[in-house]
């Protein structure tokens, strides 16, 4: 009996186990389509800044190579991972991705690097990187936009003084509800080919609208909501690989539970007929030595 309570605990805990993997499961899913909504939303908001910086540079071509300017005198290099456990190769996928760009010279040593997530800095430093700065992943999309902001002011008190000038974002970004590749962007300097692109984009009226505010100003907010934009995009994409890398581990786990507790009920089935054997038995040799007594 000893033998089958504890196989019935067994089946219990896995039991327990198995709903918790469920319930993640069905969280995942559910998380996965609301970041999917939210990159696709940013996405739209990204076409407005460039329709914004087309007007601008159209108008003030000259504006264009005040925007290119940069000295890249120093480099911060920000890196999105997970904050929460169970999501497969996730962060090693993203780290080992960082470490060969670096290790083969196509990257340049970032004079300051910011981790999104305690987990992808702890895989780092596996690696040999140390970041200096980490902060925590949003837990929700409505989240994203407060880190955005305090990421923005972070880089802009670094950015006092003409210091920093190169920022490269590296994330995760989906192909598939459940599988994803690592991804870098680079948001400052921004890219020649993309702004030039922009300029010479046909308008789709025969006027361009106009504007009131000053061209200079006028292009510190739309290159502030270009930064803004570009990190968050980076944190949507990376938050729903994460939840996909999630999903694919609990449907993984899953099959895993259901399968030892297949395992674990046969076992259950054969100890406790084995014990029924052997409580029979038992009864029948009892029954057998009190036959043989009764006998004269």
């Amino acid at each position: 009996m000893q033998r089958i309570e504890a196989v019935k605990r067994k089946i219990k805990s896995s039991k327990d186990l198995l709903s918790i993997v469920k319930t993640m499961k069905v969280l995942a899913a559910v998380s996965i389509r609301q970041y999917e909504e939210a990159a696709g939303a940013v996405r739209q908001y990204f076409d407005t800044v460039e329709r914004g910086l087309q007007i601008l540079f159209r108008k003030h071509r000259g504006l264009m190579e005040e925007a290119l300017h940069s000295t890249e005198k120093q480099s911060v290099m920000i890196i999105f991972g997970s904050g929460q456990p169970m999501c497969g190769q996730f962060n090693q996928v993203l780290a080992s991705y960082v470490k060969e760009r670096l290790e083969e010279g196509l990257e340049d040593p970032p004079s300051k690097m910011v981790t999104m997530g305690y987990r992808i800095a702890s895989t780092l430093q596996n690696h040999g990187l140390e970041p200096d700065k980490i902060v925590e992943v949003p837990n929700s999309v409505s989240a994203i936009s407060e880190r955005v902001e305090e990421l923005v002011l972070m880089l802009e008190r670094w950015y006092t003084g003409d210091r920093y000038q190169k920022i490269i974002l590296f994330n995760n970004r989906p192909v598939s509800q459940s599988s994803f590749i690592p991804v870098r962007h680079q948001v400052l300097p921004i890219d020649r080919d993309w702004l030039e692109s922009i300029q010479s984009r046909p308008w789709p009226t025969n006027q361009l609208p106009t504007y009131s505010m000053a061209s200079e100003e006028l292009l510190s907010q739309l290159l502030r909501q270009y930064i803004f934009v570009s990190i968050y995009k980076s944190f949507a994409e990376s938050l729903s690989s994460e939840q996909g890398s999630r999903l694919e581990s609990m449907q993984v786990a899953e099959q895993k539970i259901e399968e030892h507790l297949s395992t674990l009920n046969r076992d259950y089935h054969q100890k406790r007929q084995s014990d029924i054997t052997e409580e029979i038995i038992d009864i029948m040799a009892g029954f057998e030595v009190l036959s043989a007594e009764e006998t004269p």
